[in-house]
């Protein structure tokens, strides 16, 4: 998954056309000839290209527009399909691996889609408006000043549904969510571009005359940027403004692309065989058809099996667990040696992996590692779009730190729940359980580490631990706990574990032969930064890992773990 830097999307190929031609026309009104203009415009460009960083899409807005002006400069006919794929071409003989780059594959998505789509989309539009007029009792279509005013919002809403057509299946891939709103933002934001570029332009002609003159012309352009500003936050804080449905499979991708060509084909051949209207009304009947079900490919992702995640988070702990009926549970999220975890790495996990909101976000101590990425996520919580609904934390009012989660939690609107042995969290009518079944109290123990809570998580016949930090005077008392309940008859707690999430990353303080002998677990899964300064996991732990018989598998070696299981049998899958 790209990074999430890649959103910091660097100069755009619309400032350069705008700025582009803007300039040939003034130097061709000015008198000078095409020629002339036409290099003095391509020099000015691309200098203003390289100093803004020569982005992807700035290099092919040159590209296209330096060979439209040779297009004039010859008396040839510009075509901007051509022209586009030189613009391809010369970055990746460049740069060859920008293939797999998310910005590349938007820009030339969203001119593939003007070309190719927008026609489709447009033509049927045209036709939607004139069955709608015809029911309304108008025999000829809207006529006067309604049918210009909607002639301009089809195409300009066109070229906004063609564009995210094409790119859908890019931005999920890349991010996991798609702004629905920024179909309709593009209306009113790519419209006034070319007011914001003029704008400042000519502010910073008039700032060198009269700085007060500038700074009034600067002052509208900022309005209107604040505006943008203010869309774009009221888009992001509407919860249901983004679709969150994950990363789709290969097949899916394949299916929907096929889709899409299958449809611009066709609307090629009609438009140069079909001998009557009939054709066209059939097509528009397919697109209205076809585009839903391909919106449905994409964003229809159900949950069938129960998964659990191991995030690479560097040294620290983070899993998410999806329940088959739409429950989220995070069991820890945090980091000591990754930066911005809650932005570069637990957000975008969280979002490729269709979650939107969090149910419960588990804190099993009050260590650095093991919270702040939950705090990252309650804190911004409109920023990210991710709700956070419930944290249960161990309930220790003499610690800083507790208090400092319960009023992020509290100013945000997410509920505290103060846990306690014995609480239990069910789904699927008791078919799923997370239950606490240690400390006895969370504050039995002056160690952090040692007084981790223990979560027993069941599944049908599927069963897995979690264990916190858990080490000495804790982890003999769990220990004893999991030795009571396997002597007592009656209780439906597992006798071993199918998973183990390994205490403490590995620490040698940690999983000792009796509580493996105890546990028996089938797979072992560590938590772990690569060259972490602690030397996690300790040689001792793999050891004693490998004499239980437990497979072992580290993220410091793997990246991110995932276990999917029916409640009968499971899998699990490594990221590399």
């Amino acid at each position: 998954m790209p990074s999430i830097l890649d959103r910091k999307k660097p100069q755009t190929g619309v400032h350069i056309s705008i700025i582009g031609m803007t300039l040939y026309r003034i130097l061709r009104r000015a008198g000078l000839r095409f020629g002339g203009a036409s290099v003095i415009s391509c020099i000015i460009i691309a200098g203003y290209g390289i100093m803004t960083g020569n982005a992807v899409s700035a290099v092919r807005a040159f590209v296209m527009f330096a060979v439209s002006c040779g297009a004039q400069v010859l008396g040839r006919k510009y075509d901007m399909a051509c022209s586009a794929s030189l613009a391809s071409i010369l970055i990746l003989l460049d740069m060859p691996l920008m293939i797999t780059n998310s910005w590349y594959l938007l820009s030339f998505g969203a001119i593939a889609a003007l070309i190719k789509v927008n026609p489709v989309i447009y033509e049927t539009g045209e036709w939607l408006v004139d069955k709608a007029a015809s029911l309304n009792g108008y025999a000829d279509g809207y006529k006067g000043k309604y049918k210009a005013v909607i002639k301009l919002l089809m195409q300009s809403l066109s070229a906004s549904i063609s564009v995210s057509l094409v790119t859908v299946p890019v931005l999920l891939l890349s991010f996991g969510e798609f702004p629905l709103l920024s179909i309709f933002l593009n209306l009113a934001v790519i419209p006034l571009m070319e007011f914001v570029m003029a704008g400042g332009i000519i502010a910073g002609i008039a700032g060198i005359v009269n700085i007060y003159a500038g700074r009034f012309v600067m002052g509208v352009v900022h309005y209107t940027l604040l505006l943008f500003r203010k869309m774009c936050g009221i888009s992001v804080a509407a919860e249901w403004s983004h679709i969150i449905p994950g990363r789709p499979g290969l097949s899916k991708i394949i299916v929907y692309y096929m889709l899409l060509v299958a449809l611009t084909a066709l609307h090629t051949y009609i438009r140069h065989n079909a001998k009557n209207i009939k054709d066209g009304g059939m097509f528009s009947y397919a697109v209205c058809v076809i585009v839903p079900l391909m919106a449905l490919l994409m964003f229809f992702n159900p949950v069938r099996y129960l998964t659990v995640r191991m995030m690479y988070v560097g040294q620290g702990d983070g899993i998410y667990i999806r329940v088959p009926d739409g429950m989220n549970i995070l069991m820890d999220a945090g980091s000591t040696d990754k930066k911005k975890l809650g932005e570069y790495t637990l957000v975008p996990s969280l979002k490729a992996g269709g979650i939107r909101s969090v149910d419960y976000a588990v804190i099993s101590h009050l260590d650095e590692d093991h919270y702040n990425g939950i705090l990252y996520l309650v804190q911004n919580q409109n920023i990210t779009g991710i709700r956070v609904r419930s944290i249960i934390i161990p309930e220790l009012p003499d610690d800083d730190t507790y208090w400092t989660i319960v009023r992020a939690a509290k100013d945000n609107g997410t509920n505290i729940i103060n846990a306690y042995c014995g609480m239990k969290i069910e789904a699927m009518n008791g078919q799923f359980a997370l239950e606490c079944i240690a400390p006895d109290y969370v504050d039995m123990y002056s160690d952090k580490n040692e007084g981790s809570l223990i979560m027993q998580m069941t599944y049908d016949r599927f069963a897995m631990l979690f264990t916190g930090d858990v080490q000495g005077k804790g982890e003999e008392n769990l220990t004893e706990v999991l030795n009571e309940a396997a002597s007592m008859s009656s209780t439906k707690k597992p006798a071993g574990f199918n998973i183990l999430k390994v205490a403490h990353h590995g620490s040698s303080g940690s999983t000792t032969d009796e509580f493996l002998e105890r546990v028996k677990p089938d797979v072992a899964m560590i938590s772990c930064g690569i060259d972490n300064r602690y030397r996690h996991p300790h040689k001792e732990t793999i050891d004693r890992l490998r004499v239980s018989g437990a497979g072992i598998i580290r993220t410091d070696e793997s990246g991110a773990i995932t276990v999917k299981t029916d409640g009968k049998k499971y899998g699990v899958e490594v990221f590399r």
